[in-house]
């Protein structure tokens, strides 16, 4: 899963394995080690709330996702979804969150074979 963080916007892209985890284990976790002893965790998970939310404890971003919500992502012809998220700062935090896909011009050191197949391809 790679995240995106810009101002007061988050953005998660899931590969299809990260996706797969997702659907079978109801959580998926990355993690970026910034130095020794000191990782960023970040993670999206079942929630059986009705509407999306999100909390940072210990380092790590949880974004919890109403069960109808996250089926409806699993499906295999829905993209992504997005959703402001109050949180006392005006405008709120903006959450968008996508199935990753394959770059339209390839890049060298990047790995895209287990990303989505871009709909602009050829």
């Amino acid at each position: 899963m790679k995240i995106r963080i810009k101002d007061s916007s988050i953005r998660l892209r899931l590969s299809k394995k990260d996706v797969n985890i997702l659907s079978e284990e109801g959580c998926v976790l990355s993690e970026c080690q910034i130095t020794v002893g000191n990782t960023l965790k970040y993670m999206i998970s079942l929630s059986d709330k009705e509407e999306i939310s999100i909390k940072m404890k210990y380092n790590t971003i949880d974004l919890k996702v109403p069960h109808d919500q996250l089926e409806a992502f699993l499906k295999e012809d829905k993209v992504g979804f997005e959703h402001i998220i109050v949180n006392g700062v005006e405008g709120g935090l903006h959450i968008l969150v996508e199935k990753d896909f394959q770059c339209l011009v390839p890049r060298v050191q990047e790995d895209e074979t287990n990303l989505y197949t871009n709909p602009q391809a050829k």
